[in-house]
C-alpha cells in the first residue's frame, strides 16, 4: 500500500512500514502552530487570564463601593445582601466575558476588552 505523504514508500496493511525494524513514517500528529495542549490558542489563554485577574479586582472595587454607599445611607440591615448581590452580578459578568474571550471573540476585540479592563482599574482605584 502506497503512503500518500511519501511517494515511492509503502506501508504494510497495519500501517507500519513494510521493512521490519523501522518506525512508521509519521508516528505522531504534530500540533498546530499557536495551539496549546488543550487546543486553545496561547493568546486566548493569556487574554482570558488577564481579563479574569482584572475582573476580580473590579468586582472587589464594586463591592467596596456598594458597602460605602450603604454605610452612608444608614441601611445596615440590607448591607450584607447588597454587597453579595453586587459580587454575584460582577462575577457572572466577568465569567461571561471571559468565556467569550476564551472561545469566540476575535483577537482585536478580546485585547480591547483587556485594555478597557485595565483602564477601568486605573481610573476607579485612583479616583478616590
Amino acid at each position: 500500500m502506497a503512503d500518500p505523504g511519501y511517494p515511492g514508500r509503502t506501508r504494510a496493511p497495519g500501517g507500519l512500514p513494510d521493512r521490519p525494524g523501522h518506525l512508521p513514517l509519521r508516528p505522531f500528529r504534530t500540533p498546530a502552530p499557536g495551539a496549546t495542549l488543550i487546543g486553545v490558542e496561547t493568546w486566548r489563554v493569556v487574554a482570558t487570564g488577564a481579563f479574569i485577574v482584572g475582573g476580580l479586582v473590579l468586582v472587589l472595587v464594586g463591592m467596596a463601593q456598594v458597602r460605602d454607599r450603604v454605610r452612608r445611607r444608614s441601611e445596615q440591615d440590607a448591607k450584607h445582601a447588597q454587597v453579595l448581590r453586587a459580587a454575584l452580578i460582577g462575577l457572572v459578568a466577568v465569567a461571561a466575558v471571559a468565556l467569550l474571550i476564551a472561545l469566540w471573540l476575535p483577537s482585536t476585540v478580546a485585547w480591547a476588552l483587556v485594555a478597557a479592563n485595565a483602564l477601568a482599574i486605573v481610573f476607579l482605584t485612583t479616583a478616590d
